[in-house]
């Protein structure tokens, strides 16, 4: 399939920041202002009723005119107060994995606690204290910016709100608008200041099945997007209608290779085992970092204590496997499973013999037939451009950043993010421009680019 045969729309989507060399046998990981809008009125404390009522900030933000419900907006820092209650509200609401409670109070306590980020996590409530989105956040501090950012961004491929189906309905584009405005200012008098800058960025336009409304703020297009596959029947009849008869003889062939060295399987790892085939992935992810000239991921502090908690404590959402060759992990990978569909996150594999055949690409093989019979409807790659992507994906999914500042150094630093990231997306559309970028970074770090 080539990239013409894409769907350019932003669908369901059912900084990690990511580079990658060609294909799944490579490393995967690189990792306009505001609006002016009109005033609501900053109510005094009022107790709210119904579920939640216990997690409002000391004064909240009401706007309530005539003829529409009401929406009482609040901010805490203590995320852990919302556990039970964001677990319950992610599993009906739009959202994606990245945005669940398991992945941001992981990070949190991995990360964020070691490198003093304070959450600063919204939540807007409709009558009797309904819960109708929560927008995990932070402010990012040095010097005298403060820049309003997602919480837990670096690790996380698509950012965003938790939205209730019915959020849409209550909260139109334009109230949107105006309600952020408003949301702005419980931030500041919650953490005792305005952020000067806002990055909101590597949004999809849409997040389940409604419009972002964070996009209606004023955005731009992320210099990467990612790419989702639908299955269609079983793993025989999808295999075949993705690829030509040419690819699956020599997928075959491949095999045939990996089978003289032992018996081919996918293994899913479980309790000691998750542990170890991380062990495996970071070992194989850090030999690729050094060839692709790029910083070792998880050597920051906390990262690799995050994916093994992550791991280990959420089994329900975290997919962790390698493709055993003989007895050897010749591929490793974490995926995230949410909702209706697979999320291909870390990948690894061995770059000793038998690299030359692919292991890589076999495993994922293996991880969409697993997906597949797991009753999963979709394949999400996840962000980045990697050609490989083409061959499986029917639907090309945009992202987008919304960048805005004020006073004069937030109005300065948005212009300086806007040209940066205007860059860094023509470099990442010219083939030549991102293979000479890939090459002289590696030299310059001392590695080797693959081509």
């Amino acid at each position: 399939m080539s990239a013409k045969d894409l769907q350019q729309a932003a669908p369901a989507v059912p900084g990690r920041s990511r580079t990658a060399e060609s294909g799944p046998d490579h490393a995967m990981i690189e990792r306009g202002h505001v609006n002016h809008v009109s005033e609501v009125a900053i109510a005094p404390p009022l107790a709210i009723s119904g579920a939640g009522a216990n997690h409002q900030s000391q004064g909240k933000a009401i706007d309530e005119p005539a003829g529409e419900e009401a929406i009482a907006i609040a901010v805490t820092a203590d995320l852990v107060s919302l556990g039970d209650e964001w677990r319950r509200f992610q599993q009906s609401a739009d959202c994606t994995p990245f945005q669940t409670y398991e992945w941001l109070e992981t990070w949190q306590r991995c990360i964020g606690d070691l490198g003093g980020v304070r959450p600063v996590i919204v939540t807007f409530r409709g009558n009797a204290g309904e819960l109708l989105m929560i927008l995990p956040l932070t402010i990012e501090r040095k010097g005298l910016v403060r820049r309003l950012v997602f919480l837990g961004r670096g690790l996380c491929d698509f950012n965003g709100p938790l939205l209730h189906p019915r959020f849409p309905d209550v909260v139109p584009v334009e109230r949107f608008r105006r309600l952020w405005a408003s949301t702005l200012r419980e931030i500041a008098r919650n953490c005792g200041h305005k952020p000067n800058l806002i990055v909101l960025d590597q949004m999809p336009a849409r997040i389940g099945g409604q419009a972002n409304p964070l996009i209606g703020l004023g955005s731009r297009p992320n210099p990467s997007a990612s790419y989702v596959a639908t299955f269609c029947g079983n793993w025989d009849e999808f295999y075949t209608t993705r690829r030509s008869s040419g690819s699956r003889r020599r997928d075959r062939q491949r095999l045939r290779k990996f089978a003289e060295h032992g018996s081919v399987e996918l293994v899913t790892a479980d309790g000691q085992g998750i542990s170890e085939t991380l062990e495996h992935l970071f070992t194989q992810k850090q030999r690729t970092f050094e060839r692709m000239g790029v910083d070792d991921l998880f050597a920051k502090p906390g990262y690799r204590s995050f994916f093994l908690e992550v791991a280990q404590s959420a089994p329900e959402l975290v997919h962790v496997s390698q493709l055993s060759i003989g007895g050897k992990c010749a591929a490793a990978n974490l995926g995230l499973m949410f909702h209706d569909c697979y999320y291909y996150v870390l990948i690894s594999y061995d770059d000793g013999p038998l690299s030359r055949y692919g292991p890589g690409a076999a495993h994922l093989h293996k991880l969409m037939e697993f997906a597949i019979s797991k009753g999963l409807k979709h394949f999400d790659f996840t962000i980045g451009d990697e050609g490989y992507k083409l061959d499986w994906a029917d639907t090309k999914v945009d992202l987008f950043d919304h960048v805005g500042g004020r006073g004069l150094i937030g109005r300065s630093l948005a212009g300086a993010a806007i040209v940066g990231l205007t860059l860094k997306r023509a470099i990442k559309q010219s083939p030549r421009a991102w293979r000479y970028y890939s090459t002289m970074r590696a030299r310059l770090k001392g590695g080797r680019s693959s081509r």
